[in-house]
């Protein structure tokens, strides 16, 4: 692998947080993205980027613990994919929300309203407490069309 590319999967894993996102192909089409540090198993600790392939998640990039680039997988995340969430990950985890009815940061299902409205659940809000504000926000834009 190239140094340059390297370098950069290196600054996307370390700039993006933990959670899920995704990225419009077209106006049906997406492509969901998620970065995780799993708690047990083979990648325990590792940091990976992960693309949604049907019901199951396919490990695209694996990062070690202090987020050194170790080993590229599968093909399925574009570095245009991954700047375009980078740039506003923000956005992209909302609209990963507001596709599939699920946690931005966690993905569990959202079964209240008000997690809806919100596009992250109630413990994981704690954590990204700036959600509920975007969503406010693009539901303000949406009306005002």
């Amino acid at each position: 692998m190239e140094p340059d590319r390297k370098r950069f999967l290196e600054f996307v894993n370390s700039a993006l947080p933990k959670g899920r996102y995704a990225v419009a192909l077209n106006a049906d089409d997406y492509v969901f993205i998620r970065r995780t540090v799993p708690s047990t198993g083979f990648y325990k600790g590792r940091n990976l980027i992960q693309r949604q392939a049907a019901d199951r998640w396919r490990t695209n990039f694996v990062f070690s613990e202090t987020g050194k680039f170790e080993q590229e997988y599968y093909a399925g995340i574009s570095d245009d994919m991954l700047r375009l969430i980078v740039m506003d990950y923000k956005r992209a985890a909302m609209l990963y929300a507001q596709e599939l009815g699920e946690c931005a940061r966690c993905g569990i299902k959202l079964t209240d309203e008000q997690s809806r409205l919100q596009m992250v659940g109630p413990e994981c809000v704690k954590h990204w407490p700036w959600m509920p504000d975007l969503a406010e926000r693009e539901r303000e834009k949406a009306v005002g069309k």
